[in-house]
């Protein structure tokens, strides 16, 4: 065989290799893969240069060169990959600068023909030297095994510095032996296994570092062995070979290892199935008692221990979170612990639960929080808690809600070992805290409920359908004389009299009878109760007792009945007072006229002002027995109206003559402004003269020296046709107060004013109540001191006057308002 053709076919195989750990270094990128890959790369530049020298293409001294200088880099990246550390960047530096780079000087050297045994000694130190400090600085054996090794490794290179005068070749020799015979050592030593690919591959680099000493041995001993390239390259070959092996090896192992974890999963996924199936089978059981019973508190003891025996936990509590001054403070309310725990360490002291960080918060927001001990550090998913007493290994605490609300929380601790919770124990945990807040919520509810039915006054009662009584509260007890259990499930028809259905009915008086038979007038109200889907459960009773109400109702009618009697009896004396008091005083009257005219007539006009004065007393006493009759009939329902078309200006014109005098006695100006035609309007001729004068009269009585003013208009108001008649003066006015019992009979607006103005305080009263009888009204509107406004409103007339005139005294038929003073 041809050199030339034994080395293109070990060229292209090492070139197989470098491309089959580039892609095993790209598909993985394996620091391991890529070591292999440059070490490889060496080869090939090895194996090019020793042919491209045989083609004549290189000249000799480069070739020899490249030829140890590639097979010290390629020693390097294997011993580098089976490195476990592989050093820090500063390791990496002071291996490549005082390992690799005196031995390619030294090649380099040898290369060049240096005669100076001193430089070589120098880098074979420099190379001993950086290689103890490495071993020393990376090694974990005992000191009897580094001085065996060093004895080993040392040894060749200190005979090899002494014999460098005379062969430098043994320095190369070693540094190359004992690159590839460490290699092989450290590749055992990195895998640690006894398969054959490994085995192969660390005798092969062995093989590979023996090559050098052995071929020079042979050398001194002029053996000659024939196909020396091949002998020598065969531990290439064989470390190539193992190498691959290994890959697969590697490869085995990780799906090896993979079928190892994915059993074990399987395993842990079976057994997390079994128990879940018994923690949900604890909490549907833990769910059936507590939402079954009458009280959680009453049930809770015995579910806790279900719970915590099924999860395989210490203890198992429940707490009530709330807030203080110095913070949110957690309170047990009820625990279970393993009784083993009990009798192997004794029990646990009660958790001291302090919050840190945000665990506090993500309570609130409704999040499970975990903790461990000893914590080492924060876990991403969870919030931290700490146990002041320091005996729970691992805790879970899971919030409960009740009616909306953060309640406080369920825990379970683990006081044996520091344990993961697995999804189908958070599961579980929230299942039963979710239970737990249902039942104090509906315990809540029903707790809020009775205290609304023990509050009440009110008798309730609920019945079913049969109208069976179910539920009565105390007020219904106390009511009927009955316990509660003589009550529930007996028929209605033992309380309520009637035996009508029992319908919607509001504030209807029904009849309820006692336990001793006794009949109780009851206000009675029923509604029906039906279920979320509409259909009908019952009936619900409300009654309030009445027998308080009928005695007081009894006494208000007979006082109503007396009272009415007592006004008839005012109303009929006052009428026949008044009557017989007008007789007398109209003979007073008349005869105080006549004995002015018979005084006139003899001439003693000295008598005359005495006289006037007795018949203005008897007319003013004869309107106030008017003003006292006419109220009496009125209270009494005897005042008959003419009701009929009443012209308006007539009826202005006569209280306009009437009022002159008491107009000009204070010294007031009266103005008339009619707007418009007037008409006629629907009344008692009679009453709105009446009306219209008691307005006039009390502004001149309360104005001094001042402005009345009458307007008179027609307007419309929701569609009906009205006559308006508004007074105003500039007296002295009334307070707000004043004005609330303006129209109370007998009364004025203080009694100031009864001593100074006089009168009865009956004229208003009478005239409003004139006002409503003819369909009308009469309002008032004042300010303390700045004077009052009346206003009359009387239906108009059907038809209407046409724009008439009246040319009667006070008037001008060009000017609408007339000023008299």
């Amino acid at each position: 065989m041809f050199p030339q053709f034994q080395r293109v076919v070990t060229l292209s195989v090492m070139s197989v290799l470098v491309g089959l750990f580039g892609w095993i270094y790209a598909r993985d990128r394996q620091p391991r893969a890529r070591l292999w890959m440059i070490g490889w790369a060496c080869i090939v530049a090895h194996f090019a240069g020793m042919l491209l020298f045989s083609f004549g293409l290189i000249p000799s001294r480069l070739a020899n060169w490249s030829a140890y200088s590639t097979l010290v880099a390629a020693a390097s990246a294997f011993f580098l990959s089976v490195c476990r550390t592989r050093g820090t960047p500063m390791g990496r530096v002071l291996f490549w600068a005082a390992l690799v780079t005196p031995a390619v000087a030294y090649w380099t050297c040898m290369t060049f023909q240096v005669q100076n045994p001193a430089v070589y000694r120098a880098l074979l130190a420099v190379a001993l030297g950086a290689g103890v400090w490495l071993a020393l600085r990376q090694s974990q054996q005992s000191p009897g095994s580094l001085a065996a090794w060093f004895t080993v490794a040392l040894a060749p290179g200190l005979w090899a510095a002494w014999r460098a005068s005379t062969h430098v070749e043994f320095g190369m020799d070693f540094l190359l032996s004992e690159g590839f015979a460490i290699t092989g050592w450290r590749y055992w030593r990195y895998f640690r296994r006894l398969t054959p690919g490994v085995l192969l591959t660390s005798l092969s680099f062995l093989a590979w570092g023996l090559v050098f000493p052995v071929a020079e041995i042979c050398g001194a001993l002029h053996v000659d062995i024939p196909g020396d390239h091949v002998v020598w390259d065969l531990p290439k070959y064989f470390v190539a070979f193992g190498m691959i092996m290994t890959l697969f090896e590697n490869q085995t192992e990780i799906l090896q290892g993979e079928i190892a974890v994915r059993k074990r999963a399987e395993e842990t996924a079976q057994a997390a199935n079994e128990a879940k199936g018994i923690l949900m089978a604890s909490v549907s059981f833990a769910a059936q008692r507590i939402l079954s019973a009458a009280g959680w508190e009453t049930v809770i003891p015995e579910t806790l221990s279900q719970i915590g025996v099924a999860a395989r936990v210490s203890r198992a509590y429940v707490a009530q979170v709330r807030l203080a001054e110095s913070g949110p403070v957690s309170t047990l309310l009820h625990a279970w612990t393993d009784p083993s725990l009990d009798r192997g360490t004794g029990p646990p002291r009660p958790t001291d639960l302090a919050w840190i960080g945000t665990g506090y918060a993500s309570l609130r927001r409704g999040e499970v929080v975990a903790f461990h001990s000893p914590v080492t550090e924060p876990q991403p998913a969870t919030e931290l808690l700490r146990s002041r007493s320091g005996s729970a290994k691992s805790a879970i605490v899971v919030p409960i809600e009740v009616a909306g609300n953060w309640f406080g929380f369920l825990g379970f601790e683990d006081h044996r070992r520091d344990r993961e919770w697995s999804d189908a124990e958070l599961d579980g945990f929230r299942s039963a805290a979710r239970m737990l807040g249902a039942s104090m919520t509906r315990q809540k509810a029903q707790e809020y409920v009775d205290n609304i039915l023990h509050s009440m006054e009110e008798s309730l009662l609920v019945t079913d359908t049969e109208l069976q009584i179910r539920r009565v509260n105390p007020s219904t007890l106390r009511l009927l004389g009955y316990g509660e259990e003589e009550l529930i499930g007996r028929p209605a028809g033992q309380v309520i009299l009637e035996r009508e259905a029992p319908a919607r009915r509001s504030a209807v008086e029904r009849t309820y009878r006692t336990k001793a038979g006794r009949p109780i007038p009851v206000l009675f109200s029923s509604a029906e109760m039906r279920n979320g889907a509409g259909l009908l459960e019952g009936y619900v009773w409300l009654a309030q007792d009445m027998t308080e109400l009928k005695r007081m109702q009894g006494e208000l009618v007979r006082a109503k009945d007396a009272a009415e009697e007592a006004n008839r009896a005012k109303s009929a004396f006052l009428a026949n007072m008044s009557h017989e008091l007008r007789t007398p005083l109209n003979a007073v009257i008349g005869y105080s006229e006549m004995l002015q005219e018979v005084v006139q007539d003899r001439g003693q006009q000295d008598l005359l002002p005495d006289l006037a004065r007795i018949r203005s007393s008897g007319k003013h006493l004869l309107g106030l027995i008017d003003d006292v009759l006419d109220l009496s009939k009125i209270e009494a329902g005897k005042v008959d109206l003419s009701i009929e078309s009443v012209d308006a200006l007539p009826a202005i014109d006569d209280a306009v003559g009437t009022i002159r005098p008491l107009v000009e006695k204070n010294g007031n100006r009266l103005e008339v402004a009619c707007a418009g035609p007037l008409g006629a309007m629907l009344g008692d001729p009679t009453r709105v003269r009446q009306v219209l004068f008691n307005l006039l009269s009390n502004a001149c009585k309360f104005t001094e020296n001042g402005l009345i003013r009458l307007e008179a208009r027609r307007t419309r108001r929701k569609g009906a046709e009205w006559v308006e008649f508004r007074v105003t003066d500039t007296g002295i006015g009334m307070s707000a107060e004043q004005l609330d019992r303006l129209y109370r009979p007998f009364m004025q607006a203080d009694s100031s004013t009864t001593r100074k103005f006089g009168g009865t305080g009956l004229g208003l009263a009478i005239s409003r109540e004139f006002c409503q009888m003819m369909g009308g009204s009469l309002s008032a509107e004042s300010e303390l001191g700045a004077g009052s406004a009346f206003t009359v409103r009387l239906p108009a007339a059907p038809a209407m006057w046409g724009g008439q005139s009246w040319p009667q005294a006070g008037f001008q038929t060009a000017s609408p308002v007339e000023a008299i003073s």
